[in-house]
């Protein structure tokens, strides 16, 4: 008799923990919902949106290939070519032979799309600001839960694919 009371002990507090960690990750959708949706009311002067800006991130970093982007957003690719290509088209992305794949070519922020990353980056500052203000957290706080979260994505990513 005790091992079913203590089975349903550890099945509630699985599901109590599941609930906590749903509810946890719609705030954490909202949060970002509310904070694209900021952005690109501050970007709308430059002609971005917020998925052109965050191809721009992420082109200002290691290049990479559409794919490859596609798959670090956990998006289509076909999403991602879109973007990609109206960043091209507009002088500030380049794309770049791929020594792997010569039909993938990597992607490039141009100068352009640095001096534009520039103006964004300052103006995301300034929002993170708002978003933050009066909230009682430090920069460790926000570095420990980030790191939660990229552990959170990768395990997340490792189980679905085992799955």
């Amino acid at each position: 008799m005790s091992t079913k009371k203590t089975t349903r002990v550890v099945s509630a507090d699985k599901m109590e923990f599941a609930d906590a960690f749903q509810m946890f990750l719609g705030e954490v959708m909202l949060l970002n919902g509310e904070f694209m949706s900021a952005a690109s009311e501050r970007a709308a002067d430059l002609d971005i949106t917020p998925p052109q800006w965050q191809a721009l991130i992420l082109a200002a970093g290691q290049p990479r290939t559409v794919s490859q982007y596609a798959r670090r957003l956990g998006t289509q690719r076909q999403n991602v070519q879109y973007t990609i290509n109206s960043l091209v088209k507009r002088g500030l992305v380049e794309l770049t032979d791929n020594p792997d794949h010569h039909r993938s070519p990597l992607i490039r922020l141009s100068s352009n799309g640095k001096k534009l990353l520039a103006k964004l980056r300052h103006r995301a500052t300034d929002l993170s600001r708002q978003f933050t203000d009066g909230i009682d957290l430090t920069v460790e706080d926000l570095q420990r839960l980030g790191m939660e979260l990229r552990q959170l994505r990768h395990q997340g990513r490792v189980r679905h694919k085992l799955g």
